[in-house]
């Protein structure tokens, strides 16, 4: 035993009960509890994935103002970062977040947030990596692996299937097993298997009945004993329901604190014998594990470079934000061949550049796009800049159209979005003619300019922790502005400040869009060196933009109803659900542009033959073809043969950033594992793999593949399937032991070619789905012994099995 585990348990020793249970719950708003004659310190907790947002006041929140927190560093939102692919990126700026959070005094930072993109609905959409859960999991272990580098905490969020803010404290996820496992597990487990993080958060809503922070399934069988975690499980703020239940399937600590009637209970259950004290005494010595390990660390006087940190954050947003258009190879602007370039849009001088709720961070400083603009357009270039639209009356506008679309106010007849805005438009003479004026100013700059450079948005009263949207469009006049802005000017360039997934049904109207995501605040400076082509823009899409909302398959599912929300769609979300169907989507995950061109060759594979045990290696070209730096992102996807079990057509299993030169070639070597292979099968509980013709594509998005290779892979697994006399043909044909058991048998009973010409002729599909004893059963000479041949079946089974 070392001494830090001694000393945990010399402490348990001298802990009253009342001590104990005052570690199980916060002191604060941010603090844990101390015990002073104990020696046990506090340690500070703070929010957010893309920047440290510590309250000045630690009794408060800290979330109506920005101000009210202390400055740092503003990095871009997890749906900006999670389109860089970049492992590398996500790790620095954890490490950089580690600098600035030890700096405020800050132990865990309450991050990263990798629950699935189910809907693009989703409130906090832009607090969420991906769609896909291996793209989120590996920027997960990365930004992880950063930030505990440096002796500071993660907190992984939230735990688990928290895809909605609506009813968010006490909505029930319905989910089956195979689903849960597949889509909205995966992410956590290889984070918690690979970096180890040391705490973790129990989310709001309820999975399948069960509050999360009770779930003893989630918080004890998979996630400690399962997958090994050991650090500590903390609330969400506010999320405990019944404390002493939550205490006994695993939830360490309650958050916010204080909590001294909750303190009161479990001291009285543990006195009345109705809690094991036990379970207590393991939640405050996970509590102190933690605790001890992270104030090893504290650093208060620790060294921050604060324009370093500016300067990667400038990185950060130049690498993830996502070229989706460019006809005419209108980007990057070329200063020499225009005279005037308008900019248009309030966002080009008041960027929206983080999201709204518990993440909003004071930052250190804030670039604004015009100016840069200005600065990289240089003299010769006139930029005129229009407001084009007012962000006070857009937030009129925004509420009295979301007003409509609730039927909050006309109850019996819903109006649409464009009788809302035309409503709008004469509801007040003094507010119409300043929309007039607006637009006016904008359309004759457009007029005058060669290129206009249009920034659209979604505006935070629509995109914010709290509440899901109502629709994927931008605010009405937006569009209308864009409409009006091509009649007098082809050359439109639309540049896009929005946390989530958007439909753009008038993208015809603009050459070029450039989807900025929340990216933080170097934003104005990586705005301009992309539109400029001073950086080449190498993000690609973490989320499929579909045509519209009623294209999502949890469509007829979100956001529930009578406190539950069923997730029918399964397996199928995001490019799952789209490539398996091959439905046209507005764009495609992995999806994004670049001012030069790259070609793929040369895919080869370890072994076109292996056993899923020996694992595979694959490996292909990439050149730069044009004539500017660039990077690409190389994509991996799996093609599973046709099995037991429905599965997408294809799954993300491997992907890679790489820069090149023009010319420049490069090997990229992937690591493929038998998990990547898998399936999760809930009747046997486990990930099992079948044999079969598996396809390695090598792609630029999910749709736009370059290089196959067919790999033929023989399962090892025992039992894909737990099988009896009734499951049927099929299911012991497509089990490799179930299939040389049951051939064996059959072969005894000289059966054997009587079931192969069955199955190789027009009755195969009845004879495959039979259960099994009916083979028997129909030929009058075994059916009086076919409880004899059932039990050899199931014996030869047995002895194949071991």
């Amino acid at each position: 035993m070392n001494n830090k585990i001694a000393n945990i348990e010399e402490l348990l020793k001298q802990m009253t009960l009342d001590e104990k249970a005052s570690l199980c719950s916060g002191m604060n708003r941010w603090k844990t509890e101390a015990i002073d004659r104990l020696g046990i310190a506090s340690m500070n907790v703070s929010d957010g994935p893309h920047g440290v947002r510590r309250p000045k006041n630690e009794n408060e929140y800290g979330m109506k103002n920005a101000k009210e927190n202390a400055p740092a560093t503003c990095f871009p939102t997890a749906s900006a970062l999670a389109s860089s692919w970049d492992r590398e990126l996500m790790k620095r700026i954890g490490e950089a977040l580690a600098k600035e959070a030890k700096r405020l005094d800050v132990q865990i930072l309450l991050g990263p947030g990798i629950n699935m993109k189910r809907s693009p609905l989703g409130g906090r959409n832009f607090e969420y990596y991906s769609e896909d859960p291996y793209l989120a999991g590996e920027l997960g272990v990365a930004y992880v692996n950063g930030l505990q580098s440096q002796g500071v905490g993660a907190c992984v969020k939230h735990y688990a299937c928290n895809n909605q803010e609506h009813e968010r404290m006490s909505i029930s996820a319905a989910v089956d097993e195979r689903t849960l496992r597949e889509i909205y597990l995966p992410a956590f487990e290889k984070i918690v298997k690979e970096a180890k993080p040391w705490s973790m958060m129990a989310a709001y809503n309820k999975v399948n009945g069960i509050y999360a922070t009770e779930n003893d399934y989630l918080l004890q069988s998979i996630l400690r004993e399962e997958w090994g975690f050991q650090g500590i499980v903390m609330s969400d703020w506010g999320a405990t329901s019944q404390r002493v239940q939550a205490l006994a399937a695993g939830l360490d600590l309650e958050m916010p604190g204080p909590s001294p009637a909750n303190d009161k209970k479990i001291v009285a259950v543990v006195q009345e014998g109705k809690l094991d004290e036990q379970l207590l005494d393991q939640a405050v010595r996970n509590m102190l594990t933690v605790l001890f390990q992270v104030l090893e660390h504290r650093d208060p006087e620790c060294e921050v470079d604060i324009d370093a940190h500016h300067q990667l954050a400038k990185e950060a947003a130049v690498s993830s934000m996502v070229l989706l258009k460019n006809e005419d190879s209108i980007l990057p602007l070329n200063v020499s061949r225009m005279s005037t370039l308008a900019v248009i849009g309030p966002m080009a001088v008041e960027p929206r550049y983080q999201g709204a709720g518990s993440s909003k961070v004071n930052a250190t400083k804030l670039e604004q796009p015009l100016e840069y603009i200005k600065k990289a357009a240089g003299d010769a270039v006139n930029v005129l800049y229009a407001q084009g639209y007012s962000d006070k009356l857009e937030t009129e506008e925004v509420e009295s159209t979301e007003t409509v679309l609730r039927g909050t106010v006309h109850e019996t007849a819903l109006v649409s979005c464009e009788e809302a805005y035309e409503a709008e438009l004469t509801s007040n003479e003094e507010t119409r003619k300043t929309k007039l004026a607006l637009r006016k100013e904008a359309l004759d700059a457009a007029q005058k300019a060669n290129v206009v450079l249009l920034f659209l948005g979604l505006p935070e009263k629509i995109e914010s922790e709290g509440y899901d949207r109502q629709h994927i469009d931008l605010p009405i006049n937006q569009v209308k502005l864009l409409e009006e802005l091509a009649q007098v000017n082809e050359n439109i360039v639309v540049v896009l400040n929005n946390g989530s997934a958007i439909a753009m049904p008038w993208i015809d109207k603009a050459k070029a869009v450039l989807e900025g995501w929340l990216c933080g605040q170097a934003c104005g400076s990586a705005i301009a060196d992309l539109l400029f082509g001073v950086i080449n823009p190498s993000g690609k899409l973490q989320e499929t933009f579909a045509l519209q909302l009623e294209d999502n398959p949890s469509y007829l599912f979100f956001p529930g109803e009578e406190g539950k929300v069923e997730y029918r769609e399964g397996i199928y979300i995001g490019y799952r659900y789209y490539d398996s169907k091959n439905m046209k989507v507005l764009f495609p995950f992995g999806h994004g542009l670049s001012y030069t061109t790259f070609q793929y060759s040369n895919l080869q594979v370890s072994d076109l033959e292996i056993k899923d045990i020996d694992g595979l290696q694959a490996q292909v070209d990439v050149v730069n073809t044009g004539d500017r730096v660039g990077k690409e992102i190389v994509q991996l996807y799996v093609k599973p043969p046709r099995s037991r079990l429905k599965r997408p057509i294809k799954e993300l299993k491997g992907f890679q950033k790489v820069e090149l030169s023009p010319g420049e070639r490069k090997t990229v070597s992937f690591e493929l594992t038998k998990r990547d292979f898998s399936y999760y099968d809930p009747n046997v509980g486990a990930w099992v793999m079948e044999s079969g013709e598996y396809e390695i594509h090598i792609g630029k998005s999910s749709r736009e593949l370059c290089l196959s290779q067919v790999v033929t892979v023989h399962s090892t697994d025992k039992a894909l399937v737990s099988l009896s006399s009734d499951s049927i043909v099929k299911e012991w044909i497509d089990s490799p032991i179930g299939k040389q058991a049951l051939f064996d048998i059959l072969e005894e009973e000289n059966m054997k070619e009587k079931i192969d010409a069955s199955l190789a002729g027009v009755h195969a599909e009845m004879v495959l789905g039979m259960p099994i004893k009916k083979l028997f059963y129909f030929d009058p000479s075994k059916a009086e012994r076919l409880d004899l041949i059932l039990e050899r079946l199931i014996q030869r089974l047995d002895v194949l099995r071991s």
